[in-house]
């Protein structure tokens, strides 16, 4: 069976486009035997696509063993990342310079290693903070740089200190509706980042109410039952701020009449 041939792949020899993509990446066939049949399959190492004779991508047949096993020695030797994230394989990821690369290219890779460095915890929470959520007893350190790449990971922090509330809140206020009992600091910070997050805030005091307001008018809607004094600082601000008033005072009205 010569290569290639009876194929649709634009790589075969006899093809004009196969020195185009023969100087792209390397190229590899590989021939399946199963049940007295032989079927091909093209792999692109730098494309990661694994081809069908129709030209199709199709990963079926990449868990037949004889495939696997052959894949798992290239991306050994190769260090293809992509290839020992797809078998998610215990053995190759348990290397340290693997594992590296593999949070690098997917920092949800971390979920996949066991015993992750602190080098490796730290490259996959600047990639996403998020991540954070895989790893057991993270330092202080790494808890800032979860929550400076996204105050949202603070949810998966077990009793975070005052640091870490004040990092989180700062890259976003949402954060506050994962801290329980916020100080009045961690609060206002939280309304000066953002607002609207004192819908999240229990019982705010005036002081956070007016900080909110100061950040933006749209705070009043978030507010229950906002004192007069509240209402006033909203319409003072933006006449519009009416509009988002349940029953506004007399008072209220005639201010944002007056503009």
């Amino acid at each position: 069976m010569a290569l290639g041939s009876n194929t649709k792949w634009f790589t075969i020899p006899n093809k004009n486009t196969f020195n185009t993509y023969r100087k792209e990446e390397p190229i590899f066939i590989l021939y399946v035997k199963e049940n007295n049949t032989i079927e091909r399959y093209q792999y692109g190492f730098y494309s990661k696509q694994f081809m069908n004779e129709e030209d199709v991508e199709d990963n079926s047949a990449l868990n037949i063993p004889v495939v696997k096993n052959t894949f798992l020695e290239f991306a050994k030797k190769h260090e293809d990342i992509d290839i020992i994230l797809y078998y998610e394989d215990e053995k190759l990821l348990s290397m340290r310079s693997i594992q590296l690369k593999a949070v690098k290219r997917n920092g949800f890779a971390l979920g996949l290693i066991k015993n992750p460095s602190v080098e490796v915890q730290l490259e996959a929470v600047r990639q996403n903070g998020m991540i954070i959520k895989f790893i057991e007893n993270p330092s202080l350190e790494i808890q800032l740089v979860a929550v400076r790449q996204s105050g949202y990971a603070i949810q998966y922090i077990k009793n975070p200190s005052l640091e870490v509330q004040f990092a989180a809140v700062r890259q976003s206020g949402h954060a506050i509706k994962y801290i329980e009992n916020p100080s009045l600091e961690v609060q206002l910070t939280a309304v000066r980042q953002n607002g609207n997050v004192i819908e999240f805030i229990k019982n705010p005091s005036l002081e956070v109410q007016f900080e909110a307001i100061r950040q933006t008018v749209d705070a009043i809607e978030f507010i229950k039952n906002p004192s007069v004094e509240v209402q006033l600082a909203a319409v003072k601000q933006d006449v519009n701020a009416i509009k988002l008033i349940k029953n506004p005072s007399v008072e209220v009205k005639l201010a944002a009449k007056r503009g």
